[in-house]
């Protein structure tokens, strides 16, 4: 089941122009929420930046699955990708996984959870080139330290 944030109260520094809100449960925590935000671009890198360490679980508390289902997507038969993703949808006889490698950019990368499970399902840094980008410098370097990704860009 998918679990609902706490209650929301505003806070006294709204973060460049926008509403800086925090769940009530976590008055003295620095864990802004997205509701009512600003977005722009500085808005945005200060509620990620501000997030980042708390990212990944709160996400996954509230049942949040998708990084996982699009990356299987991808590596399904139906997404086919030729030689690369050796799925045995393609001419295997004329297969040849070392053929090629293809470029996947994961925009709004955050902390990496697509980047992880994309390797998860099986695109290697044989048969991958995995971008990941994001405005929020805090979150990216969580997906370096998760090795995710073959390059990440702020």
């Amino acid at each position: 089941s998918i679990k609902t944030m706490p209650p929301i109260t505003a806070t006294s520094d709204p973060p460049l122009g926008g509403s800086s809100l925090l769940p009530s449960s976590s008055s003295n925590a620095k864990r802004p929420s997205i509701v009512k935000c600003d977005t722009t671009t500085e808005a945005n890198k200060f509620i990620y930046d501000a997030w980042a360490a708390n990212y990944s679980t709160d996400i996954r508390d509230w049942g949040y699955v998708m990084p996982e289902k699009v990356a299987q997507l991808l590596f399904d038969k139906k997404y086919c990708l030729g030689c690369v993703c050796r799925c045995n949808f393609c001419d295997t006889e004329k297969c040849n996984p070392q053929a090629k490698k293809i470029s996947i950019l994961d925009a709004g990368a955050g902390d990496g959870l697509s980047g992880l499970a994309l390797r998860d399902v099986g695109f290697d840094e044989t048969t991958a080139h995995i971008v990941g980008a994001d405005v929020s410098p805090k979150m990216l370097e969580i997906a370096k330290e998760r090795k995710c990704y073959d390059d990440t860009k702020v």
